[in-house]
């Protein structure tokens, strides 16, 4: 039986920069802002408005880490309302 391969922390955290942008760029032609709120200055969540609308996500990140919450926000968002590849 194959032995399982751990991940470590900083391969759990990479990003696919070319694919970061283009989901970057999807969302401000479509009018998204994204950014990150905190209410103690040590936990971060991530705040998604389009026009009024506001949503802010449940998950709680450490300030070191919030930027990568904020591309997976941006990632969420194109795959869910991208129809140009469906």
């Amino acid at each position: 039986m194959a032995k399982k391969k751990k991940v470590s922390k900083k391969d759990m955290y990479k990003v696919d920069w070319s694919v970061y942008q283009r989901n970057l760029r999807f969302c401000f032609k479509k009018g998204y802002r994204i950014y990150p709120v905190t209410k103690n200055n040590v936990m971060y969540q991530v705040a998604i408005e389009l026009g009024v609308k506001k949503a802010i996500l449940s998950t709680e990140w450490e300030k070191k880490h919030v930027h990568y919450a904020i591309s997976d926000a941006y990632k969420m968002i194109y795959d869910k309302h991208n129809t140009e590849q469906k």
